[in-house]
């Protein structure tokens, strides 16, 4: 009877730990409630807090939209932590438009960590107007012409007057930190409030003006410091005559076929060029040939990275694309053709 007896208590007594474990073990947020703009995406960083330090990691394998309790949306990053981890979260139009569209002014984002007894995280997300949502960068747009918005620029040697400028799309108002990028010297800082508006153009210092003194192909980039940054910084190269230009060959485009209708997380890849060190690839707008975005990469291939289709690429557009290839002197060495791309829309959650 005493042994039955103690079996009860300590039955009670484990299950008692077990509830007080499922109790306090859970994931937080902060902020807890954020603001998205009307009309447009809006990113904000999210710091995520377990109550109680674990010993092995746990993982959020994807965050998720929720309204009206369905799943409208899904953010496939993983997370992993034992005590705190961070993510840059960038908020669809087209998920804010979905709600707004159906009656609703607020919706959850949230995280499940896996784990036993770990309750997920939900941030409160508001449809507001873009005036009065959270201080955030949307697209950046480089460009040496004003009036043709280059992304390429050739000039003589000891050119004087080369300007590169920057139009920084924003939600909310708040203080710009970043700096002017040439290769790799820093060529002027910026650091300034914006006020609400939306949009601000930038331009590279009057003095110094951009190099031009060594000859070949120089990187320009505007970086951004704060706020937080959730898409790669576009990059727009100018080349200073001076030397010859090495002969060009021409670089062969592997996949996507032309004229193909892909998903938007598609691979796209080109032949290798023994002499190439860097390759930069474009994303041209098919209607008016302006280019949505470029970006360097050392590697043959190149895989659209999601907050670049959110900011710069729209599913459902036919866009073009071509590559360059460049040797370790900054020289283009080799140049692609354009070809044809048809991004199809995602499929419904």
């Amino acid at each position: 009877m005493k042994t039955r007896k103690r079996s009860i208590q300590f039955f009670v007594f484990f299950m008692t730990l077990l509830w007080s474990a499922s109790a306090a073990l859970g994931a937080t947020s902060a902020p807890s409630n954020v603001n998205a703009a009307y009309g447009q995406s809006t990113s904000v960083t999210i710091h995520y807090t377990l109550s109680s330090p674990l010993a092995s990691p746990v993982t959020s394998t994807q965050g998720t939209f929720i309204f009206n309790d369905a799943i409208i949306g899904y953010v496939h990053t993983p997370i992993t932590t034992t005590f705190q981890a961070s993510e840059v979260l960038t908020i669809p139009q087209s998920i804010v438009e979905r709600v707004f569209r159906k009656g609703g002014n607020t919706f959850l984002y949230r995280r499940s960590f896996a784990g036993t007894f770990l309750d997920p995280a939900n941030v409160i997300i508001r449809i507001v107007p873009g005036s009065a949502a959270a201080f955030s960068v949307r697209r950046i747009e480089l460009y040496f012409d004003n009036v043709r918005k280059k992304n390429e620029e050739m000039v003589p040697r000891n050119f004087k007057g080369l300007k590169a400028c920057a139009d920084v799309y924003y939600n909310g108002s708040g203080f710009l930190n970043g700096y002017w990028k040439v290769d790799d010297r820093i060529i002027g800082q910026v650091n300034r409030f914006v006020p609400a508006g939306g949009k601000i153009t930038l331009a590279t210092p009057r003095i110094p003006d951009l190099p031009t003194f060594e000859p070949g192909y120089h990187i320009v980039k505007f970086v951004v410091t704060s706020p937080e940054m959730p898409f790669e910084v576009p990059e727009i190269v100018y080349w200073v005559k001076g030397t010859e230009a090495p002969a060009k060959k021409t670089l062969a485009l592997i996949k996507p076929r032309d004229g193909m209708d892909i998903p938007p997380d598609s691979l796209f890849e080109w032949g290798k060029m023994e002499k190439a060190s860097l390759y930069l690839i474009s994303f041209i707008q098919a209607g008016d040939k302006k280019i949505r975005f470029s970006a360097l990469t050392r590697k043959n291939t190149y895989r659209i990275p999601p907050t670049v289709l959110t900011e710069y690429l729209a599913p459902g557009k036919k866009y073009l694309w071509s590559v360059k290839g460049y040797d370790t002197g900054n020289n283009v060495i080799a140049e692609s053709a354009l070809q044809s791309i048809y991004l199809k829309p995602p499929s419904s959650p």
